[in-house]
């Protein structure tokens, strides 16, 4: 009897692990335009050459990049590595945000050398991918696996 309750729980916890994390992969990649709009915000008020309609035109067209990008990466790399870690019972928010800033590194890495960016574009690279993978990381975590009493 005792098995018979406990596969019943597990098999109710399938479609709850499933809506959490397909609303997850729905949501975090939009936590890109939180790193997008910091930059855009320094940007604006570093350099006062920025008219505003320029720099909204540059927010929305290089936004809209980011959110492809971010969406592309997490249903090809983040949704994957979810898998994995669920699979080897690994729930903690470092382990997704360090599986994030990895797999940007590395994505980054494998982009600079195949476009032959300059030193100092690459640079930016890392600072910008590595920053929205954590970020898309840790809010993926927190939607998709975080227990009701675990915040970091």
């Amino acid at each position: 009897m005792r098995n018979l309750i406990c596969s019943t729980e597990m098999e109710s916890e399938y479609p709850d692990r499933i809506k959490k994390t397909i609303l997850a992969t729905v949501i975090a990649p939009l936590s890109v335009m939180l790193v997008w709009t910091a930059m855009c915000v320094q940007a604006v008020l570093r350099d006062s050459v920025w008219e505003l309609h320029e720099a909204v035109l540059l927010f929305v067209v290089a936004g809209g990049g980011f959110l492809a990008v971010a969406y592309t990466f997490t249903l090809l790399v983040g949704v994957p590595i979810h898998l994995v870690l669920n699979r080897l019972k690994i729930h903690s928010s470092w382990a997704y945000i360090g599986a994030g800033l990895l797999s940007t590194a590395v994505y980054q890495f494998v982009i600079s050398n195949w476009l032959e960016m300059p030193a100092q574009l690459q640079e930016v690279g890392y600072l910008i991918y590595m920053s929205c993978g954590a970020v898309v990381s840790y809010v993926f975590w927190f939607i998709a696996v975080r227990s009701h009493n675990e915040w970091v």
